[in-house]
This record gives structure tokens, sequence and C-alpha cells, in this order.
């Protein structure tokens, strides 16, 4: 009898996913997201497959990360201007034609230099279908569930993320590194034109901009907003904590003679962050929402502190799995605490903006930490790791006030 009310309850608290248009949007941004978790890889194969170095295939990741932390603000931007779907359309139709000329330019040994460029416009063209879906939960949910369906969000963004190096590694298997990229693009392609189309898309109302000559005074006002300015500084250096662990882990199991298990660690990462974005559905936000943001910071950071004394790789695998249960659940509030400082005509571009911290964070901390493992191991790469998560933590308790609720123009 507990089991079965439990099941009801939570059968309610997810009611959100079964409104009418949701399953649709849900399975176009898992798919139109696959690019996401295949490309970098991919680069990486296809580079390395032409006989070219690990410095030019880590140049031209590197270029692909670049162009998505700068190019996709101005995607969400247009989202906000124009409208999802002829913006989600442009960039699914052009999406597999810049990523043909990104392989042929691979393949071809162009210039270096070109091929870093088709890189950054390869990332450009890529569907900004994780703001659009934040944006969108704003309109269809409303009261309590908007929490939950970020915590759902937040939790399914780790799909492609998982699956993206598992398709990488069976298409290359099968055929090549260049059909991979391939069908990656067009897994995009096909989910921002299902996302596009959806009804529930259209349905929704979409409020325009005021005049084009003011639309840059008003993304200045929005990134002048105290508490958008903490949740992505905050987030930003979080993914740079991400990052630093994400590179450390495979130098630490080459170091502990498996490197191999590096996947399985950062698997036991990955589960731990769905479980947790998973047990957040079942927590009501709406009065606490900055505390518990602190809170998951804090907590992110104290776990990170055991990746430093763990010194085997089983151990290291369950602690992994404790550092992952707060990630989801920080990124869940911090959609949540934007969703309450952005204007409602300038979401999609406020996601847009956090989309680019996280890329640009994670960037940042895997650049940095290569330089302490090559110098000083995985232990640095780890205390590199937990001092920037305790820096977001402090942050967040410095401008604390920040985050509190208030009027949004």
């Amino acid at each position: 009898m507990i089991a079965m009310r439990g099941e009801i309850g939570y059968r309610r608290r997810m009611a959100f996913l079964v409104e009418p248009g949701v399953p649709r949007v849900v399975v176009a941004t898992m798919l139109g997201r696959l690019p996401m978790g295949m490309t970098s890889l991919t680069l990486i194969l296809l580079v390395r497959s032409g006989g070219d170095s690990y410095v030019d295939a880590g140049l031209v990741t590197a270029a692909f990360t670049v162009g998505i932390a700068l190019l996709q603000p101005l995607a969400a931007i247009a989202v906000d201007r124009y409208g999802a779907s002829p913006v989600l359309c442009v960039l699914g139709v052009a999406l597999p034609v810049t990523m043909i000329l990104l392989l042929l330019s691979v393949n071809l040994h162009a210039p270096l230099v070109l091929t870093l460029l088709a890189a950054v416009v390869a990332a450009g063209t890529l569907p900004p279908l994780g703001p659009c879906m934040r944006a969108l939960w704003r309109q269809v949910v409303k009261g309590p569930a908007l929490d939950r369906a970020y915590a759902f969000e937040a939790t399914a963004q780790q799909g492609p993320v998982i699956a993206g190096p598992f398709l990488v590694t069976a298409l290359v298997y099968c055929t090549s590194a260049g059909v991979a990229l391939i069908i990656a693009a067009f897994a995009g392609t096909m989910g921002a034109i299902l996302f596009a189309k959806a009804p529930i898309v259209a349905a929704v109302a979409r409020t325009r901009s005021r005049a084009a000559d003011i639309v840059v005074t008003e993304h200045v006002r929005l990134l002048a907003q105290p508490g958008l300015q903490t949740i992505l500084t905050t987030s930003a250096l979080m993914a740079m904590s991400a990052g630093a662990i994400t590179l450390s882990v495979p130098a630490f199991a080459e170091g502990h003679g498996s490197a191999a298990s590096a996947g399985l660690i950062l698997g036991s990462f990955a589960a731990g962050s769905i479980f947790g974005g998973m047990a957040l559905t079942f927590v009501r936000l709406r009065a606490d929402t900055p505390f518990a943001y602190t809170a998951a910071l804090a907590v992110s950071a104290g776990t990170a502190v055991l990746l430093v004394v763990v010194n085997t790789i089983p151990w290291m695998m369950v602690v992994a799995w404790a550092v992952g249960l707060p990630t989801a659940p920080s990124a869940a509030i911090s959609f949540a605490l934007l969703n309450r400082h952005s204007p409602a005509h300038r979401i999609t571009t406020a996601f847009g903006f956090f989309n680019s911290a996280i890329t640009g964070g994670t960037a940042a901390g895997s650049a940095l930490c290569g330089a302490l493992l090559q110098s000083f191991g995985s232990a640095w790469g780890f205390m590199f790791a937990v001092g920037l998560g305790g820096l977001s933590a402090l942050v967040c308790i410095l401008r604390y006030r920040s985050l509190q609720p208030r009027k949004i123009c």
C-alpha cells in the first residue's frame, strides 16, 4: 500500500510530462542534443584517422567548443526576437551543411586555420534546443511543477552526454568517424525540426522585442541584473570544476594501471547526477531556492574533497557517484533562479548566456587543469576542482542577497 501511494504520488508530480504536446518536444530535445554529446569525441577520432596529431585534434575540438560558447547566445537572442520555429528550422537545415564542410576540410587536409574556422561555424549552427526547452517549460508549466520540470530537464540533459560517446564508438567500429559526424548532424536536424514544428511550440505566445535599435541595450540590461550575474558566475566556476574532474579522472585511472576504468568512473559520476536530479523532483523549492542553491554548491565542493583522498579505482567509483549527486540538482535550481531573474521576453537569451558560461567554463577548467596534471598528477587536478567548487560556493554566499526575489524589468 505504501509503495502504491508512493508510485501514485510520483506520477502526480511528473504529470507535466504527459501534458498534450510535451512528450514530443522532450523526445525532440533529446534527439537534437545528440550532436553535443557526440561531436567532440568524433572530431578527435576524425582528425587522428587522417594522420594528424593530437595537438591538431585538440585545437579543432577547442575551436568547436569556442564556437558554441560565442555563437550559441546569438542563436538564443534570435529565438527571443523571431521565435523558436523559424530559427530552429534554419539552423537545423544549416547544421548538416556546415558539418559536411568541416568533414571535407579535415579529410582533404585543408590548412589548419580553415579547419578551425569550419569548426567554429559548425558549432554556431547547433540549434539552441536547451535554452528553447527551458523557456518552453516556463510557458507550459506553472506553479510548483515548474521546479520539478527544471529538475527533470537537468537530469534529461545528461542522457545525450552519456549516450553520445557510446554511439560514436559503435559507429566508428562499424563505419567511420566521418559517418558518425554526419549522423550526429542529421540527429540534430531531426530534433530541431521536430521541436520547431510541434503544435505546443507554435501555440506558445511570443513577446517580440520593442525595436531593433534597442536590442543591444536590452541585452546589456539583462546581463546587468545582479542575480543573473551571480548565477552565471557560480555556474561557470562549477563548470570549470567539472571540466577539471573530467580531465583528472583519466589521469587517475591511468596512474592506477587501468586507463579503461576512466569510463566507468565518469559513468558513475553521471549516474549519481541522474539520481540526484530525480530525487529533486520530490522537493518543493518555491520559497527557499537561493538557500538550496547555496547549499547545493557547498555540498558539491565538500564531496569533491573525497576525490583527493581516495586511492583505489573501486572506491573512486563510489566517491564519483557521491560527487555527482548534487550536480543535476544544482543545475536544476540554477534554472529556476534564472527563470525568476530574467524577463519573459528575454528568457531564451538568458539561458543562451547560461549555456555559454557552462561551455566556456568547462573548456577553461580542462585547459588549466591539463597543465597541473602534466606537472603534478591527478591529485592536484582534483584539488584544483575542489578549489573552484569552493570559490563558487563562496561567491554565492557573498552575493546571496542578489538571488533574493525582486522585480525584473
